[in-house]
């Protein structure tokens, strides 16, 4: 068994585009779900847009099609706004148009039609906020702050002769509190290097092992708690294991199994 710690996962850092002032900043710990405000520049909101296409130029009338129009699209209709759209797509249409400006309406902003970059945050889903870095008062394009998965799990490290114990989607098992339950692989990725590296010594490559519990509940330690985790090294099927006590010496040679 591997030590880890129990928590919501790896961080990962989110940084805005907005340019203009910082005015408001969501609350450490906060859940943020797609379509909700993420923070507020110059006292104008940014929400949240769900997908894994990050906006490379203007979403608005005249441009040519791609896939950031159709998550535009999908969000839009989502969020309630988009009843006229039909089925997303990458073709911006008037009804892309219609729709982009009955959010801006709802969010008390500029009715453009037009969505730049920096208007919107973009996650693959809802995040937990686990550190703010942003400042108020401070530049809207920049690191806001750190944030995790929605739920809770463990993140284990792992040294790179240990890499190939861990594989995306296998089960593992963790005992936390004296209680045993299962959990999932979800993320695999490189640790950050060791800011305080001891000289002469050199730096192993370690793994950052990301852990989804199957069972919340029967979880009930605190977060930060060690737990341990158990990987499945090797996986051998139709093997019979029997007590030691089990197996009879024979004169010819070889073991007999006593029923």
């Amino acid at each position: 068994a591997i030590s880890g710690k129990l928590g919501y996962g790896s961080e990962t850092t989110l940084a805005g585009r907005k340019q203009g002032t910082i005015t408001e900043l969501p609350n450490a710990g906060s859940v943020v779900d797609c379509g909700a405000t993420v923070y507020k520049v110059d006292a104008k909101p940014v929400p949240l847009f769900c997908g894994t296409i990050p906006l490379y130029r203007p979403v608005g009338p005249g441009m040519d099609k791609g896939p950031d129009v159709k998550m535009v699209e999908e969000n839009l209709k989502r969020f309630g706004y988009g009843s006229g759209l039909g089925t997303p797509d990458d073709k911006f249409t008037a009804a892309t148009e219609a729709a982009i400006k009955k959010m801006q309406k709802a969010l008390g902003l500029d009715q453009t039609g037009t969505i730049n970059p920096g208007d919107v945050i973009i996650t693959a889903g809802a995040f937990r906020i686990s550190t703010v870095t942003g400042q108020l008062g401070g530049q809207g394009a920049g690191d806001l702050l750190k944030y995790t998965g929605v739920n809770r799990g463990v993140v284990v490290q792992l040294k790179s002769d240990q890499r190939d114990l861990a594989n995306v989607g296998a089960k593992v098992t963790i005992v936390a509190g004296g209680k045993s339950v299962t959990g999932t692989i979800t993320k695999i990725e490189e640790a950050p290097p060791d800011s305080n590296p001891i000289p002469g010594q050199s730096s192993d490559t370690k793994f950052n092992v990301s852990i989804s519990v199957d069972d919340p509940a029967r979880i009930t330690a605190g977060d930060g708690t060690s737990v341990d985790v158990s990987f499945t090294a090797n996986n051998h099927e139709n093997v019979l294991a029997v007590p030691v006590g089990a197996l009879v010496a024979l004169a010819e040679g070889g073991y007999a199994l006593e029923l």
